[in-house]
């Protein structure tokens, strides 16, 4: 393992002092595209993510579900298979891995996409009740679904995952299980083709759960929606929290809900660029209040954890130059302090955050040569600045990255 850290005065306004960790999770090739990061506590990491077992391209990859581990904060970690066979296609962000858990139980949701036909394509989870030395994995969607998953793991035995139907089965879906795993509810929350794209996914307690979604239908959506239920899906609202007058938006998007009335999502706007915006509702998502978080064109797949102090995380892949950013509020969303992360490589856009407490904050991440990395985000007192200069990453061997944002019937 590599470690480097690297001590930075953040020159934002306002300005804030900290400590970036870089860490090297997994030297192995072809890793992190795809990955997701949970962190219960400062101390304990698991980062749950892809290993393509083959140069990835714009076929259908052979590949790998692995765990890292840490319990040390990130400097050093434990590597292990969940499975070996969990093919996808290997040039298309498909937000395909989900991790979440409770004490020693973890649940990781991932998309199987074997070949280019719906039929072949499945969610899998897998449960293990030991911080991951051992797993079990069922199959929860065999076929039409399993793209753009998201996991919110409520104790050991509640947890809701969120995600996208295809073709004949377009639409966002939910399951949801109440014990363990042993038994699962799936539930149609809006059909439409291009609909349920980015999904994610947060709960407050047991029955109060709410959803972030992209209804990419050309071209009478392409916008941002929002599904809440207080009684564990027996009735959902729907509320559509954007419909942009021109371009896209709703692309990427997270949420983090602090209470059942306090929720926040972040979300791009692509309108001749990209754009991270912040959704907040203060009524249980009845009614939205959006800002920009990212006014200067630059920011994909966002991610997003709230405190009830009114302070915000975000990260989000950044372009040009290929990078990404740790964004944060004091004032819920009303002003932001941008942190680009120090990595001397460049970025792939695939990247996860995990805010186990404020002032620590974990983004892990796929250089462009596809390594896996974790940035370690830290507050601390007024320090010097290390000025950190870029290397190139060579991707010559790989295929350029691709992303859905309509479809188009």
């Amino acid at each position: 393992m590599h470690y480097l850290s690297l001590v930075v005065a953040l020159l934002t306004t306002p300005v804030l002092a900290a400590t970036w960790t870089l860490t090297e999770v997994d030297s192995s090739p072809y890793t992190g595209a795809e990955n997701a990061i949970y962190a219960p506590d400062v101390d304990t990491v698991y980062i749950a993510y892809k290993q393509f077992l083959e140069p990835p391209s714009s076929g259908y990859t052979p590949a790998a579900v692995k765990l890292a581990q840490s319990i040390d904060g990130g400097q050093s970690w434990q590597l292990s298979i969940i499975d070996l066979d969990a093919a996808q296609s290997g040039d298309t962000l498909e937000q395909s891995v989900s991790i979440g858990g409770s004490h020693d139980t973890l649940y990781v949701a991932y998309f199987v996409q074997p070949s280019g036909l719906f039929a072949s394509h499945q969610l899998r989870v897998a449960k293990s009740s030991d911080a991951g030395a051992t797993w079990g994995i069922s199959t929860l969607v065999n076929g039409f679904g399993g793209a753009y998953n998201a996991i919110k793991v409520v104790d050991e035995d509640t947890v809701y995952i969120s995600y996208s139907g295809e073709g004949s089965a377009s639409g966002l879906y939910i399951a949801q299980t109440h014990d363990g795993g042993s038994t699962w509810s799936l539930q149609l929350i809006e059909p439409g083709q291009g609909n349920g794209w980015y999904s994610s996914i947060d709960a407050v307690d047991a029955n109060t759960v709410f959803s972030s979604y992209y209804n990419g239908l050309y071209p009478d959506h392409l916008d941002l929606n929002f599904a809440g239920s207080m009684d564990a899906l027996g009735t959902v609202s729907l509320v559509n929290v954007e419909h942009p007058s021109s371009g896209f938006v709703g692309l990427g998007s997270a949420i983090s809900a602090v209470d059942s009335n306090t929720i926040y999502i972040t979300y791009e706007l692509f309108s001749g660029g990209s754009r991270v915006k912040l959704a907040a509702s203060f009524d249980g998502g009845l009614t939205w209040r959006r800002t920009f978080v990212e006014p200067d064109f630059g920011g994909v797949n966002t991610a997003v954890k709230a405190f009830a102090s009114g302070a915000i995380y975000s990260s989000y892949w950044t372009y040009p130059p290929s990078g990404a950013k740790l964004a944060k509020s004091e004032d819920q969303g009303s002003t932001w302090t941008l942190m680009p992360i120090p990595e001397p490589g460049a970025i792939e856009i695939f990247l996860d955050l995990a805010v186990p407490q404020e002032g620590r904050a974990y983004v892990s991440y796929a250089t462009t040569d596809r390594r896996l990395k974790l940035a370690t985000f830290s507050e601390r007192a007024p320090t010097s600045v290390d000025q950190v200069a870029p290397r190139d990453s060579s991707r010559r061997d790989l295929p350029q990255v691709r992303r859905r944002t309509v479809f188009a019937p």
